[in-house]
């Protein structure tokens, strides 16, 4: 893979959910990461691959700490 991929945030379509949700959970995977590309035509999202031990420390610097800030607040409510 060449250095000009963009990892960035975005919001899954929710037509997509569903289908992720049933892949995932079929896969067993509770840790998951979806990867889709952009269309160069057309722009929309072509699903790739969904890995169970994604790249962490590069989504959650994408999402300006989110996955991070999700974690903590999950382990510490109640």
């Amino acid at each position: 893979m060449g250095g000009d991929a963009i990892i960035r945030q975005v919001t899954v379509p929710l037509h997509l959910l569903g289908p992720l949700r049933k892949l995932t959970n079929r896969l067993g995977l509770n840790y998951a990461a979806a990867d889709f590309k952009a269309s160069a035509e057309s722009d929309a999202l072509i699903f790739l691959e969904v890995n169970s031990n994604p790249m962490f420390a590069a989504f959650d610097h994408a999402s300006d700490g989110a996955l991070v800030d999700g974690m903590l607040d999950w382990l510490t409510e109640g």
